[in-house]
């Protein structure tokens, strides 16, 4: 099921402080996040679905500090990867954008409108799947200005990144593993409460 956000700005940040109070009385309870419903992951892209770029940066800061980015989920990665590029820091966009293919293949080609495909390779949490994108809110890639769509596609065609991404498709190819079955496909589905495949994203440049 994807993850519904209220089209008004004013009940983002009230979901935003929601889950920001949460957070807080867990910690001042248990010394530690629990955070089992995965808050933290929202509270990023929600400060950027309402243009407060403070606010996603001092976030993902903070985020940083307790957990370290190599922790976040793909799609909150992705937000905080623009967070920095709108932000001028280039190389740390640049970073979080490989960051967030190494999580999952399927996001940034998906974001640039690329037709998806599911990979002969092995998944392996969640997280990896072509599923995936089919929970993620459409407004964290509709965000996206057509600049930074020219500047993203630029970066993921890059030599490093094909480099990189190639390497992490022979890697996981290489590893021993059983076909996909359909109760193991079943069972992915039934994570995301999905029936079918993602199909491609149409953009209009």
């Amino acid at each position: 099921m994807r993850y519904e956000i209220p089209k008004d700005p004013k009940k983002i940040r009230q979901r935003i402080r929601s889950y920001e109070r949460k957070l807080e009385k867990e910690l001042q309870e248990f010394g530690r996040y629990t955070d089992g419903y995965g808050k933290r992951f929202f509270i990023g892209p929600l400060y950027l679905l309402i243009d407060d770029l403070e606010g996603a940066l001092k976030h993902f800061q903070s985020f940083e500090c307790e957990f370290g980015a190599e922790e976040g989920e793909p799609a909150q990665v992705l937000c905080w990867a623009l967070a920095l590029y709108r932000y001028g820091a280039e190389r740390g966009a640049r970073s979080l954008l490989k960051l967030t293919m190494q999580k999952n293949l399927y996001i940034i080609p998906y974001l640039i409108g690329e037709e998806i495909v599911e990979l002969d390779i092995r998944h392996g949490s969640s997280d990896e799947w072509p599923m995936i994108l089919n929970w993620i809110p459409d407004k964290y890639f509709d965000m996206w200005t057509d600049e930074e769509l020219a500047w993203a596609t630029a970066v993921y065609r890059s030599p490093e990144f094909v480099e990189e991404r190639n390497r992490l498709i022979e890697e996981n190819s290489s590893s021993p593993h059983e076909p996909k079955g359909p109760e193991e496909l079943a069972e992915v589905r039934e994570i995301f409460g999905l029936e079918k495949q993602p199909s491609r994203r149409r953009r209009v440049r």
